[in-house]
């Protein structure tokens, strides 16, 4: 036991070493005094741990995993029963908890989760930070209906002024994160846990809790966010292909649409994503019977109204486009009259109707089937071989929590659920390794490095109509997360709206991360699209800079008159962008950059390309950059080290 708490105290950054106690805790109310070890394996210079202990009704297997590269843990336990008399967890399973003592001033920060609010600033993806002790316990959690980010995303960064840890658990489901202070001790104690409610194993049943993933940092709360997008990046996004993916450019029908669609429409509206540079056109929902939601679970056939001829013709016109061709599934609900529901009910799960007979009108597959499992991946395998599919978005627009506690109040049903599902995408992303899917939750309310490790890209929000809010949102959620991971739309609200209204802000307004195309874009005029192009061909020269280091240069706004100022910057500091933005007002703001190299040459341009001025890293750094808002809601510098 205590080689492995040397060892794991020994992968901790030196400053904080003094500060921080590992507790590993299967029953929570002790520190293993009641268990017996097995088996430990634990060398001073290895990466890999693991301890074995026992006592009459449970046995318990940690491993833990050191990435020295990326400065990181990844913890694994597994709880097994031994015992006739099981152990039951009454309220929650306690993998870690994390005691800091000591500390000269504590410093935490966390977002909000993926909603999708229509006022600005919104709720979603806000960052908080705090200083010092505080009041009350800091609760973070998935939220009332089960999706592990529709409360807050599932992470919280704690640490000194100059150096910390970001957690997180690989988890689809319900968690909670505390941080609590106690008073008089100078301690504060971080718990991670997943709540359940009497959950209990039988003899010879064994557990599988979520990996949880500690990065460490040193520096300032940035750096923290820096280590942990690079260690999402490195680690945790899945290749496409053969290769590591850029933030792409798509264009998907849904929002402005909706269910109003035929082969000849989304022709034209292809035509028009090839002029403007699209590399991915997706169908949305709406291409099957009844359409959406009420036909959701139709997935035998497609909408004979709208297609005739199947959607082959479609896929292979796009195809000739040079662009790649995408399909909307939601595959974990279904409507009780949809066609699966009707031939397969036992592949689902059901809650009674709030009207009290019968059960609700939507119904949720229960992926902890493995014949439930088999469907998807043959119903999902068979339109992609069908239609050559290179692209999906994997919505998911139900809350899970009341169906599996009604069929299991203990919580266990949760477990093996998170399992299929991973195990449905890990089969359909092996055997086609060139499909990329599209994370979805009715936005961002499913946001975990659970799907993060399987997804290519995600949309983080159902709000894509306000361009201010999604340039909020994007830079709220690119703290912690690279930008190929946030897929935010330029919506054309309506079918022959036009482009009345649209400035190059709109565009700009979804650079910080994946840049898509929403709604009758077949409606612009043919000078806007000709600059739409142009637009689309300046992000794609710089969308690799989305995925390193970001820094905001403003804190958040709370009003509209306040700027929103966020910076990219290459690892190596030779490259960095700056976007600037205000939603109401006219103003000058001098900002701070950081990431640079004190000693090099810098040219800044706009974003027309022209020269501005040069001036070394260390000046920038020190004596700042004015931002111009007076002329445009946005503004763009870019530095290149000469």
């Amino acid at each position: 036991m205590d080689k492995i708490m040397n060892w794991l105290h020994g992968c901790l950054p030196d400053s904080i070493k003094k500060f921080v106690e590992f507790h590993l805790d299967p029953k929570v109310e002790n520190q293993f005094e009641s268990f017996t070890v097995i088996n430990e394996v634990c060398e001073p210079e290895s990466n890999v741990v693991v301890l074995v202990l026992r006592d009459a009704v449970l046995e318990y297997t940690f491993r833990a995993s050191r990435n020295s590269l990326m400065n990181a843990l990844v913890l694994h336990t597994s709880v097994k029963g031994v015992s006739e008399k099981p152990y039951i967890w009454k309220n929650e399973i306690v993998p870690l908890r994390l005691f800091w003592k000591g500390l000269p001033e504590l410093r935490v920060r966390y977002v909000d989760g993926g909603t999708s609010e229509h006022y600005y600033p919104p709720r979603a993806y806000t960052e908080h930070s705090i200083k010092g002790e505080y009041a009350y316990p800091l609760v973070l959690q998935s939220g009332d209906d089960g999706r592990s980010s529709n409360l807050y995303l599932p992470l919280l960064q704690v640490g000194t002024e100059n150096a910390g840890i970001v957690a997180t658990m690989e988890w689809s489901g319900i968690w909670n994160q505390r941080l609590e202070t106690i008073w008089g001790t100078g301690t504060h104690v971080h718990k991670l846990s997943i709540p359940v409610e009497g959950l209990y194993l039988a003899e010879g049943e064994t557990l599988e809790l979520p990996a949880i993933h500690l990065v460490f940092y040193e520096g300032e709360l940035d750096e923290g966010g820096n280590a942990f997008r690079a260690y999402v990046r490195e680690t945790i996004s899945p290749d496409l292909g053969d290769a590591k993916n850029l933030p792409p450019v798509s264009y998907d029908h849904w929002f402005g649409i909706d269910n109003q669609i035929d082969e000849a429409f989304l022709m034209k509206l292809a035509d028009r994503s090839r002029q403007i540079g699209v590399e991915y056109f997706v169908v949305d929902a709406g291409w099957f019977p009844v359409g959406f939601p009420d036909g959701v679970g139709n997935w035998h056939e497609v909408d004979r109204t709208k297609f005739p001829n199947g959607l082959e013709p479609l896929a292979s016109y796009v195809r000739s486009l040079g662009l790649k061709f995408g399909l909307w599934f939601e595959m974990e609900r279904a409507h009780v009259d949809s066609h699966i529901y009707r031939t397969h009910p036992e592949l689902f799960m059901t809650v009674p109707s709030d009207e009290g007979e019968g059960i609700e009108p939507y119904v949720h597959l229960d992926l902890s089937k493995v014949e439930a499992q088999q469907w998807v991946i043959d119903t999902l395998g068979g339109w992609i071989e069908r239609l050559d599919l290179k692209w999906s978005r994997w919505d998911y627009n139900i809350g899970p929590k009341p169906y599996w506690r009604h069929a299991d109040p203990t919580g266990k049903k949760m477990f093996k659920y998170m399992a299929g599902l991973y195990r449905v995408l890990d089969v359909l992303r092996e055997k086609y390794p060139d499909w990329l899917i599209e994370g979805c939750a009715s936005g961002g309310r499913r946001f975990d490095l659970g799907i993060l490790r399987r997804a290519h890209t995600y949309w983080f929000s159902d709000q894509t109509l306000y361009p201010d809010i999604c340039r909020y949102m994007q830079g709220g959620a690119g703290r912690f997360f690279p930008g190929h991971l946030l897929n935010s739309a330029v919506t054309v609200p309506a079918i022959g709206a036009g482009d009345a209204g649209f400035t190059d802000t709109d565009v700009f307004s979804r650079m910080l991360g994946a840049l898509s195309f929403n709604g009758d874009i077949s409606s612009w005029s043919e000078e806007w699209t000709t600059n739409v192009r142009k637009l689309v061909e300046f992000y794609k020269q710089r969308r690799w800079l989305l995925q390193e280091k970001f820094y905001a240069l403003t804190p958040p706004p709370t009003q509209p008159k306040q700027p929103d100022i966020v910076q990219f910057v290459s690892r190596d500091g030779s490259k960095s962008i700056i976007y600037g933005f205000v939603t109401n007002g006219k103003s000058e703001h001098r900002v701070y950059p950081k990431g640079l190299i004190p000693n090099q040459i810098y040219e800044l341009r706009d974003e027309k390309g022209i020269h501005l001025d040069e001036k070394d890293g260390f000046a920038l750094m020190e004596n700042g950059l004015l931002i111009d808002l007076l002329q445009s809601r946005h503004c763009f510098r870019e530095l290149i080290k000469i």
